[in-house]
């Protein structure tokens, strides 16, 4: 059984409503439009709104054009692989299910005139070394918890604020060449060994009673 299928073929025409199809070279770029050699004419043409690699002067183009106005549509080719892609406004990358992945051989690059924002539920971050330098960083979180082999801190001043205070360390080492100043409520020490205080001069003054308990005290 043999169905007859009805085609409806419409053929492709450079020429279309008055406008052609036309390729040329980019002689300069001044300021939004672009100066296009087509044929040993030179001709100032637009950009199309969906032509988002900005053109540079040696681009080979192709443009649409018409006896009122002419656009560049594409870049078609270009000595120099470096490629800048330019927006007018603002962009947004939307991938309702799937992964935006942005992959460099070399290093990707982010900055702003004013302000970068990121906003996630889980953000992380790997790499084999990082440096931040900023003059001011805030940071606020609900619990903060950190692994490292080695800590190095150096600072002018630090001011801590906290309820609670717990440290364990196997080994406790710490040079002040200045003034060390406690104001403790109440002072509890308890140690497994021995206790030693040494200092050139010592004043231990209590207000009502001091007591020294021990087995042997020697004074002298």
């Amino acid at each position: 059984m043999e169905v007859e299928m009805k085609t409806n073929i419409i053929p492709f025409s450079d020429s279309r409503n008055g406008h052609s199809l036309e390729t040329g070279i980019v002689k300069a770029k001044p300021d939004e439009s672009v100066i296009v050699e087509i044929n040993g004419a030179v001709i100032h043409a637009g950009r199309a709104f969906s032509c988002l690699v900005s053109p540079v002067p040696g681009d080979r183009v192709l443009l649409s054009c018409s006896a009122q106005e002419c656009f560049v549509l594409a870049v078609l080719e270009r000595k120099e692989q470096k490629m800048t892609l330019d927006f007018p406004g603002d962009v947004c990358f939307r991938s309702v299910k799937g992964t935006i992945a942005l992959e460099a051989g070399n290093r990707v690059e982010v900055s702003a005139l004013k302000r970068i924002d990121g906003a996630a539920p889980e953000v992380s971050l790997v790499s084999g070394k990082s440096r931040m330098i900023s003059d001011e960083l805030t940071l606020r979180a609900r619990k903060v918890e950190t692994h490292a082999d080695e800590a190095n801190l150096f600072v002018k001043a630090i001011t801590a604020v906290s309820d609670r205070v717990t440290q364990r360390a196997k080994t406790v080492a710490r040079v002040v060449e200045g003034v060390e100043t406690l104001r403790i409520g109440d002072l509890i020490q308890t140690v497994r060994r021995t206790l030693t205080l040494r200092s050139r001069y010592a004043n231990i003054t209590a207000r009502k009673d001091m007591k020294l308990d021990g087995e042997r005290i020697h004074m002298g």
